[in-house]
Order: structure tokens, then sequence, then C-alpha cells
């Protein structure tokens, strides 16, 4: 069985030809930002990070990519978003650090597109805490990250959300402290969980564990140390796991390993990518992306390498991390925070490394609106009545919408052309926090919060 195992992990990667060359995507995302997420749905590559606008550049925490143009999707998170996935309602859910979109502060950690706008999460969120990744299974989403409470509920690092209410997940990951997930991924009809831990559920699992959806399991012996990141090579029905662990099960595993539902395999022998971030196949090899090993990055790093079946080879180019590979079209997209290929500063932060890698990539902006249409109310907070400043432009339909903290709807005002005042008096409703929102022809424009005493 071993021999038969590595004959096809051998044919995986076999006639390793290193043609690939780099080239840039458009202009880049901008001065400054890094990549954290690539991610392919219905033919459209998203990229999520630190993405800051310059006259080049759009988006702010997430764009799309369609192969020949970018997308900025509105105005964006003001945040970082490190992970998303679609639901079953097609809707794709971000999820970062994070607190406003478009100037939203309802926005908070997590957040869904449905394809031509934000909209809110509509389940309560943790406090407080990163979520670092979400992934769907079995018809729900999972949020796995360093939080321990949703909405009261103890959920220990893992929650579920089936599309009206949150679940416990067998009682979460536990110690040591910090305890965190850090990535997950559906193999083998289960949800494979990686992270800072040593128990899932009442279990021993050493940094990685299986959820079936009933019970927690274990794989083998587990892992020594903290993994990053798990890529399911659906082809060959095979789990690859990268991180800091220098042992799998008792095999010596230095940072890279294999699962094949089963056992725990290491046919490459050491990665010479010390510390790896992303994983992929491309053109039958197998891809590692990793850390820098010094600060500033030197060229003796191997931050990008490629397994030829019988050594592995360096691959030139980045200077800084990479945190995400995806194939999309036919090429081989990098990710990351490197501020230039081999030295060309043209090429940063996203990168296609391929034999047919787009050229002329174009901007295909929707423009933010820089106008401002709502001030602050004056007094707030307040007991009986309140002054909300507020902008509609000649030849449009202006209105202002206010809703609880929860998000129900309270009142619905029209407004006047022009700058004016809107005088109004909320004492019939309870004492606590309170959004207004103004919309200028049916589209929401900005939010602001407001106290009743």
């Amino acid at each position: 069985m071993k021999n038969r195992f590595l004959i096809i992990f051998f044919a995986i990667i076999s006639n390793c030809v290193f043609s690939q060359t780099w080239h840039s995507v458009g202009n880049g995302i901008g001065k400054f930002g890094y990549i954290k997420c690539l991610k392919e749905f219905n033919d459209t590559l998203y990229l999520g990070g630190v993405i800051e606008k310059d006259s080049n550049a759009i988006g702010n925490g997430i764009i799309s990519f369609d192969g020949s143009h970018f997308d900025s999707l509105g105005c964006g998170p003001d945040g970082v978003i490190y992970n998303m996935d679609i639901f079953k309602d097609g809707r794709i859910y971000v999820v970062g650090n994070f607190y406003r979109i478009c100037g939203d502060p309802s926005f908070n950690y997590i957040a869904q597109w449905n394809g031509t706008k934000w909209e809110q999460f509509t389940g309560a969120i943790p406090v407080m805490s990163d979520i670092e990744v979400v992934k769907l299974f079995n018809n729900q989403l999972y949020f796995g990250g360093s939080f321990f409470n949703i909405n009261g509920m103890a959920v220990h690092r893992i929650a579920s959300w089936d599309g009206v209410s949150w679940h416990d997940v067998g009682g979460g990951v536990w110690d040591p402290m910090p305890c965190f997930i850090t990535d997950m991924a559906v193999y083998k009809g289960k949800l494979i969980v990686v992270g800072n831990f040593i128990k899932a559920g009442s279990i021993n699992a050493n940094y990685i564990a299986s959820w079936d959806g009933t019970k927690w399991d274990s794989l083998g012996g587990g892992l020594n140390d903290n993994p990053t990141c798990l890529y399911v090579d659906t082809t060959h029905d095979l789990l690859y796991v990268g991180g800091y662990f220098t042992q799998a099960d008792t095999l010596s595993a230095h940072g890279l390993a294999m699962w094949n539902g089963t056992n725990w395999s290491v046919p490459f022998r050491q990665c010479i990518t010390p510390y790896p971030k992303s994983i992929s196949i491309f053109n039958n090899k197998l891809y590692v992306g990793g850390e820098a090993t010094s600060n500033p990055p030197s060229a003796q790093d191997t931050i990008f390498s490629c397994w030829d079946g019988t050594k592995w080879k360096k691959i030139i180019g980045p200077n800084g991390d990479i945190n995400a590979l995806s194939v999309y079209k036919g090429n081989l997209y990098v990710g990351g925070q490197f501020s230039n290929i081999s030295g060309d500063t043209a090429i940063k932060y996203i990168a296609c490394y391929g034999n047919s890698c787009p050229l002329n990539v174009g901007l295909n902006e929707v423009k933010k609106d820089q106008t401002e249409y709502l001030w602050q109310n004056i007094p707030n907070p307040f007991s009986s009545t309140t002054s909300i400043p507020y902008f509609v432009p000649k030849g449009n339909i202006g209105s202002i919408q206010i809703v609880d903290a929860t998000g129900n709807l309270m009142k619905i005002y029209k407004l006047s052309e022009g700058k004016n005042n809107l005088d109004i008096s909320l004492a019939q409703l309870n004492p606590g926090i309170y959004y207004y929102s103004i919309f200028i022809n049916g589209i929401k424009k900005q939010t602001l919060k407001m106290m009743v005493n």
C-alpha cells in the first residue's frame, strides 16, 4: 500500500519543467497592501487582504478579477479580509478585522456580498475577536478564529451558521493559550480544522482534527506544532498540510505532510520553504509558498519552491511572504506581502505565474462616491428632539431610515433637495443605540449612530 501511495504522488509531479514566467496583473493593488487569500467563485477570482487605493488601484479589503478586468465591489471593507466562502444562498461571505463598509459602521468581522451590493450579516457576531476563516460544510457556514463567545453562547474558537441560527461545534477546540484556528477544508466528507490547539471537544487532537457534523475525530497522532494551511488535491484525493510543525504522527515532516484519510506520509523529503503558508498543484507540479526567514527578505530566502519528483527547486522572484496560491484560467496566481518580483516593482502583492498570463489587464471600477450626504445629529445623545444635517443633490430622491441596534426598521423620512436639517422627535423610542442611514435614489450612502437617553 505504501509503495502504491508513493507512485501516485510521484505521478502528480513527474516531468516537472520550470518554463513558467512571472507577469504583473494590471497595475497591482496599490502603493501599499498585501493579499491574504485568493478564492474562485463562479469563474471569478476574488482577492482579499489589505488593498489601499492610489491613482491606479482599486478596492479596499477585497477586489475581484475576471481574467481581464478588476472590479472594486463598491466601497469594500475598511480593514483586512482574511478569508471568504460562498454560501448556499449564493452570497459571498467575507471575514476579517474590519468595522465599516462604505462608511457604514454596522459591519463588523463578517459581511456578505450578494453580487451587486454589500449586506449586513444578520447573526450576532463575536466581540473583539478576529475571525480567521470561513468554510461551507453540510450546508452550513463554519467560522473559525480566536473568538470564544457568540451572542452569549460559549463556542470556543469555532461555530456554525445555518442561515438563521448559530450552533456550537462539539464543544470547539481547546488548549494551549493562545488557542485559535488558522484554516479549514472539506476532505472525504469531513471538515478538517487546523490551528493552535491540542483538544477538539473531549478528544486529543494535536493541532488538527476532523468534524463529521456530529463528532470530532483525530488524524492519527496529529502534528507537533501549529499548521497554517490546508490544500485538497481532488484529483488524487489527498490532503496537504503546511505550517510550523516538524513531525506528522511519528514521521519527520519539516513543515509539509500529506494525509490520505488513513495515514500520514512525507514522500517529498524536507521542504525547502521553511514555513509554508500556501500550497497548490499547478500543471501537475506541487508548489509551496511561505514566509521569508529574514527581515527584510534576502536572496537566500526560499519563499517559493516546487517539487520535481526527486528534489526541491527554488523559484526566484518574490521578495516577501506568499500567503495564497490559486490556479485560475490556466495560470497560477500568487498573492502575498511581496513588493516586487526579481526587482520589478510593477509586480507587487499579486502576480501571475504561467505561460498564458493575461496582458493589458484593465480596470473596471465602480467608483466610490466621495460626496458627503450625512452628518452627526445634534444633540447626541438626546431624550426628546434632535436635528440631523443632510444633503440631497438636485434632481435626486432622498430618504433617511432609522433602525434599532438589532437592525429593525423604526422610521422612514422623505427628504427635500439641497442641504437641510431633519428635525425629529423620538420620545416614543426606548433609550438605547440607533442607526440612521441616508438613501439617495434608493441606494444607501452613509450611516451614523445616535443614542436616545
